[in-house]
C-alpha cells in the first residue's frame, strides 16, 4: 500500500520505531473524481448568485458592503458634477469670447 508519511521523521515507541502512513487510493480512481467532478459543474450564476444571497442577508457583511457603495456613488456623482460644472464654465466663456469677438460673418 502506498501512502504519504504524516512526518518525516519516524517514531521510536518501547523499542519499535514506527512510521505512520497516509493510504493513497490508486491514480485512475483519482482521473474518475476529476472527470465526475469537471462533467458536473454548475454555472458560475449559481455560485454569484449564492454569494450575493449570503453577504445581503447577513448584517455583519451588509453595513461594509453598503458604506463601500455609498462611498462609490459620491465619488461617481462628485466627477459628474465637477465635469458639469467645468463644461459650464467653458461654454459661459466661449459665449463671452463669441459677444466680444463677433461670430467672424460678414452676413
Amino acid at each position: 500500500m502506498a501512502g504519504l508519511p504524516v512526518d518525516s521523521e519516524s517514531r521510536t515507541k518501547c523499542g519499535r520505531t514506527t512510521t505512520f502512513f497516509i493510504p493513497s487510493p490508486p491514480l485512475d480512481s483519482k482521473l474518475r473524481t476529476l472527470r465526475r467532478t469537471a462533467t458536473r459543474r454548475e454555472p458560475m450564476e449559481n455560485e454569484v448568485q449564492s454569494m450575493l444571497q449570503y453577504l445581503l442577508g447577513n448584517p455583519v457583511f451588509l453595513v461594509p458592503i453598503l458604506g463601500v457603495a455609498a462611498m462609490v456613488i459620491y465619488g461617481i456623482l462628485k466627477k459628474l458634477i465637477k465635469l458639469a460644472a467645468i463644461g459650464a464654465i467653458a461654454g459661459g466663456l466661449y459665449l463671452m469670447i463669441v459677444r466680444y469677438l463677433g461670430t467672424g460673418s460678414v452676413f
